[in-house]
């Protein structure tokens, strides 16, 4: 993406219908020289339906200025699961800033309503820190009850992470980790058990 682009995605699962999207690539947002760039997802889900979207690595590079939201209707007894990770720079940068919005709702009721600033050299105590990828995986309904410690299985000599597991009030899950390295991250094993 450079400064000035706006990309929009709508997709529509009908009732009772299946879809599962695969990136075919991740997406860098380079320095926009001034000009933002925006990323705007409408989903709808009918009843009975269920979406799965592992997204690829979303990378917001120095100079960028990004606006990412997510609206996702769904009916009755539809499920989704989406995995969003957000990268704050590319190889030796801090990165630049995105406001990244996810507006959920089932039959018209809120279940999920969040906004997060992001600017890469100015981590927010409490909210990123000094770590630049932020990994999600939202479950609408979660799938199965799970222990706010979970670990990821030491693999390769590589110590077991740890993520934040948020069961929300309306049935729905998010599950976040951030760390320096994305392949560090437990959550491509969640992304691919969840829903």
């Amino acid at each position: 993406m450079l400064g000035g682009d706006q990309v929009r995605v709508n997709v529509t699962v009908a009732a009772g219908c299946a879809l599962e999207l695969e990136d075919i690539g991740g997406t860098v947002a380079y320095d926009g020289e001034g000009l933002p760039a925006s990323w705007h997802v409408d989903i709808e889900l009918g009843t009975g339906a269920t979406l799965r979207w592992a997204g690829l690595p979303f990378v917001i590079a120095d100079g960028a200025d990004v606006t990412r939201t997510l609206h996702l209707k769904l009916a009755d007894d539809s499920r989704a699961t989406i995995r969003e990770t957000l990268v704050l720079g590319r190889h030796g940068e801090r990165g630049g800033r995105v406001v990244n919005v996810a507006q959920v709702t089932r039959a018209g009721h809120p279940e999920l309503v969040e906004s997060l600033e992001l600017r890469g050299g100015s981590g927010v105590p409490g909210i990123t820190g000094d770590h630049r990828v932020l990994d999600t995986v939202m479950e609408f309904p979660a799938a199965n009850a799970r222990s706010a410690t979970d670990n990821a299985p030491t693999a390769n000599g590589i110590a077991p992470a740890t993520h934040t597991i948020l069961e929300l009030e309306a049935g729905g899950r998010i599950q976040r980790w951030l760390g320096a390295e994305l392949h560090r991250s437990p959550l491509q094993q969640v992304a691919a058990e969840a829903g």
